[in-house]
């Protein structure tokens, strides 16, 4: 994989490029197969020993953890194109609720980011399972829950 972005980055020839491109896709669409695959053994046999083995402080800690590692910015991006490709409305709803559970501070700044960024359907849809969620200036807001 490395030879042929060597040879797309120092060649002249059209042709050698256009084949090094051809070859990395072919080799990146093997590897997001593969990446799936592993990933989802990942979530069949390794998830349950996590919760198993780590309390629900350390989780939080791991969790607000990550969040800081990353600037606001990044997240601001991250966010919303998780919120999209994220097929199982089910698995949407408990990523947006990890995130409010750890960083109960953070809900508006998390419901700014996802208004900003994602229908007005979309956003309707997710305050029906993540009140929390609810931006300031919507007709159903409630400051208390």
């Amino acid at each position: 994989m490395l030879d042929g972005i060597q040879t797309i980055r120092t060649t002249q020839d059209n042709s050698e490029k256009s084949a090094a491109v051809q070859m990395l896709q072919g080799e990146l669409g093997d590897l997001g197969k593969e990446l799936i695959t592993h990933i989802q053994w990942e979530e069949e046999n390794l998830e349950w020993i996590l919760r198993k083995y780590i309390n629900v402080d350390q989780q939080k800690e791991i969790l607000r953890e990550i969040i800081k590692s990353l600037p606001l910015t990044t997240w601001r991006k991250i966010i919303p194109h998780l919120m999209q490709n994220i097929a199982n409305p089910a698995k949407r709803n408990r990523m947006l609720k990890c995130f409010l559970w750890a960083m109960p501070e953070g809900v508006q700044m998390l419901s700014v980011w996802l208004q900003d960024a994602l229908s007005p359907y979309f956003i309707s849809r997710t305050i029906l399972y993540v009140p929390e969620l609810t931006p300031r200036n919507h007709w159903n807001y409630r400051p208390y829950l």
